[in-house]
């Protein structure tokens, strides 16, 4: 029964971490970045992906 509610409580986190990176790309792969290229932009949307993925893989590492 415990391994039933861990393994859906799993599956709907996945699937809003799913929800909150396609959020993200919308709102990092704009028209306007692509025209201008910046390197502060870039070192900030690699960060805050970075740490978007560490907080998924810790996140599931605790429910295991």
């Amino acid at each position: 029964m415990l391994k039933w509610i861990l393994g859906n409580t799993q599956a709907k986190i996945m699937e809003f971490m799913n929800n909150i990176m396609k959020i993200v790309n919308m709102l990092f792969h704009s028209d306007d970045d692509e025209a201008k290229p910046d390197l502060y932009t870039d070192a900030v949307k690699v960060s805050f992906m970075l740490s978007v993925f560490i907080f998924i893989v810790v996140a599931i590492a605790r429910i295991k």
